[in-house]
C-alpha cells in the first residue's frame, strides 16, 4: 500500500506539473531573465514584507528534509537518487509557480493585512467549491501535527541525543515551550523570528558545505559520474534488477518533495501574506524557493556526504548519523555540534511556520470563532511536541503520505482547472 501511495503521489505531481507547464508556457517559468526582471519589479515599499513572506515560507521548507532527508535518500536509493531529486525539483517548478500565483490572485485583505492560500482559489474552482476547500483546510490542520510538528521534533530530539546525549523528553519539552510562546505571541513575532534565524543558519550551513566541496574538488568528477551512472542504469532494467533504479527514482523525488513541499499548497499561504502587488514576481520567488531548497541546499548536503563516502567510505546507518559522520570527517567534533544545532534550528523554524498554515486554515473554516478555535489549536499543537518522541519517524511519514496525497489531489485539480487564468495573467 505504501509503495502504491508513493507511486500515485509522484505520478499525479509530475504529469500534472508538465501539463500545467505546457499550458502556461515553460518559457514563463524557466527563463532566468524573466525571473530576475519580475523580482526587480517589486516595489521598494513592499520589499520587507516580501522578504518576510519568503523567509516564512523557506522556514517551513528548509528543515529536516535538507539534512536528514538527503541522507535518507542516498541510503535508500543510492547515489542516483540525487539525480532524480534534481529532476523532481525541476519538473515541479510549474506547480510551485501556479499555486503561488493563484494564491496571490484570490487572496483577501483585512485590518491586519493580506491573507490567503489554496483554500480560497479551490472555493472558486468548479466543480470543487466550498466543500473541497474545507476538506483541504482540515487536511492542512491535521498535516501540521505530523509533518509540521512531530516529524521535526522527533528528528531534532534524535539529533541532539546522538550529539549531546540530551534526554529526548527534555528536547521535546523545549520544543513545546518555544512553540507555545512564539505561536501564541502572534504571526508578527514569527516573521521576525524566521527573518533572523533562517538566513543566518542557512549561510553558515552553505559556507561549511562549500568549504568541503571546494577543498575536495578533485573528487567531484567521480561523484557526478557515479550519480549519473546509477540514476540512468537502464541496463539493470533489462537484466531483471529494475528495483534498484525504481528505488533511486522513488526516494530521490519523494525526499525532494518532502523538503520543498511543491504541490502540497502550504507555502503559498505564506506568500499570500506579502504586500507585493505583482503576482508574477511573488510567484517567481516561489520558484526560487524550490531552487534554494532542493537544487542548492539539498545538493550541498548530498555532495558533502558523497565526497566523504568517496574519500573515507561511509557506513550508511541512520540518516542523522550519516550526516554527522560525513561532516565530522572534515570538521571533527565541531561538526557534531554544528549538525545537531542546525537540525534544531531548522526544525523549530519549520514547526513554527506550519502553525501559521493551520491557523490560516482555521480562519477560513470559521472566521467568527477564529480566536477561540485558534487558541485551542495552538495549545494542542504545542503539546503535540511532547508526544513526538513516542512515535517513530516511519509511522509519522506513513500518516503524512496519506494526507499529502489527498491535499495534492485537491490542489492539483484546482491548478489544472485554473491554468487558463494563470496563463493569461502571467504574460508580460
Amino acid at each position: 500500500m505504501q509503495d502504491f501511495i508513493n507511486a500515485a503521489f509522484l505520478l499525479i505531481l509530475c504529469m500534472c506539473s508538465v501539463y500545467i507547464g505546457r499550458k502556461i508556457g515553460f518559457s514563463q517559468i524557466f527563463s532566468l531573465r524573466k525571473m530576475l526582471l519580475g523580482i526587480k519589479k517589486i516595489n521598494s515599499d513592499d520589499k520587507l514584507s516580501v522578504v518576510k513572506s519568503l523567509t516564512n515560507s523557506l522556514a517551513s521548507t528548509l528543515g529536516v528534509g535538507n539534512i536528514v532527508g538527503v541522507a535518507s535518500a542516498i541510503a535508500l536509493g543510492g547515489y542516483g537518487s540525487i539525480f532524480w531529486m534534481w529532476v523532481g525539483a525541476i519538473l515541479l517548478l510549474p506547480v510551485k509557480y501556479s499555486e503561488v500565483f493563484l494564491s496571490m490572485i484570490y487572496r483577501k485583505k483585512n485590518a491586519c493585512g493580506y491573507y490567503g492560500g489554496p483554500m480560497y482559489y479551490i472555493e472558486k474552482t468548479k466543480p470543487l467549491g466550498r466543500k473541497f476547500a474545507l476538506a483541504f483546510s482540515i487536511l492542512c490542520i491535521v498535516a501540521s501535527f505530523f509533518i509540521g510538528n512531530m516529524l521535526q521534533t522527533s528528528s531534532a530530539a534524535n539529533a541532539l541525543f546522538e550529539v549531546f546525549g540530551l534526554d529526548m523528553r527534555a528536547v521535546a519539552f523545549v520544543f513545546f515551550i518555544i512553540t507555545f510562546i512564539v505561536t501564541l505571541a502572534g504571526f508578527g513575532t514569527l516573521s521576525n523570528f524566521t527573518l533572523l534565524v533562517i538566513p543566518v543558519a542557512s549561510f553558515i550551513y552553505i559556507a561549511l558545505s562549500l568549504y568541503v566541496i571546494l577543498a575536495n574538488v578533485a573528487l567531484l568528477p567521480a561523484v557526478f559520474l557515479r550519480i549519473f551512472e546509477e540514476a540512468l542504469d537502464i541496463k539493470s532494467v533489462f537484466c531483471g534488477s529494475a528495483s534498484a533504479l525504481l528505488l533511486s527514482i522513488r526516494h530521490g523525488i519523494t525526499k525532494g518533495i518532502m523538503s520543498n513541499e511543491a504541490g502540497c499548497g502550504t507555502s503559498p499561504i505564506a506568500h499570500a501574506a506579502s504586500d507585493n502587488k505583482d503576482y508574477r514576481s511573488q510567484s517567481f520567488l516561489g520558484v526560487f524557493e524550490v531552487i534554494a531548497d532542493t537544487l542548492i541546499m539539498c545538493t550541498l548536503s548530498a555532495l558533502v556526504i558523497l565526497i566523504a563516502d568517496q574519500k573515507y567510505g561511509l557506513k550508511m546507518n541512520g540518516p542523522i548519523d550519516t550526516v554527522i559522520i560525513a561532516y565530522s570527517a572534515f570538521f571533527g567534533r565541531f561538526a557534531e555540534y554544528f549538525i545537531g544545532s542546525s537540525v534544531f534550528v531548522f526544525a523549530i523554524s519549520t514547526v513554527i511556520s506550519w502553525s501559521n498554515y493551520a491557523s490560516r486554515s482555521i480562519y477560513y473554516i470559521s472566521p467568527k470563532n477564529y480566536k477561540i478555535l485558534n487558541t485551542i489549536y495552538l495549545t494542542l499543537y504545542a503539546a503535540s511536541c511532547l508526544f513526538a518522541i513516542r512515535m517513530t519517524d516511519k509511522s509519522i511519514i506513513e500518516i503524512t503520505d496519506y494526507i499529502n496525497v489527498m491535499m495534492v489531489g485537491i490542489n492539483i485539480t484546482a491548478l489544472i482547472a485554473n491554468q487558463k487564468i494563470i496563463r493569461d495573467k502571467s504574460r508580460l
